[in-house]
C-alpha cells in the first residue's frame, strides 16, 4: 500500500468514528429533548400531559418492577426514559443526548 493510500484510509477511519462520537445532530425540532425542557421536570410536580406537551407522545411504553415506564426519543438521537406516579406526575427519569 502507498503512503497516500495509508493515510485516506485513516482519514476516513476518523471521519467515520467521529460522526459515530457526536452527541447530537443539532436538529431543530419541537419535540427535542433539549436542556432547557428537561430543566422543566420537576419529580412530584410535572404531569404526564406537561410532559407529553414538551416532547411528544412516548414511542413506547415498558413495564417495569416500579411501573410502567415511557420512552421518548427525538431525532437528534436524545432519549428520555419517565416514571410516573400514581398522581400521573414525574417521579423517576432519566435523560441521555
Amino acid at each position: 500500500m502507498t503512503r497516500a493510500f495509508k493515510s485516506a484510509i485513516l482519514l476516513a477511519t476518523l471521519t467515520f468514528f467521529g460522526a459515530c462520537a457526536t452527541p447530537s445532530l443539532e436538529i431543530d425540532s419541537p419535540s427535542a429533548i433539549t436542556r432547557d425542557k428537561i430543566a422543566q421536570l420537576q419529580k412530584g410536580v410535572t404531569t404526564r400531559q406537561e410532559v407529553e406537551r414538551l416532547f411528544g407522545a412516548p414511542e413506547m411504553e415498558v413495564p417495569t418492577p416500579d411501573g410502567v415506564g415511557y420512552f421518548f426519543k427525538d431525532v437528534n438521537l436524545g432519549s428520555l426514559w419517565i416514571l410516573y406516579d400514581d398522581e400521573e406526575k414525574v417521579a423517576k427519569y432519566k435523560w441521555s443526548r
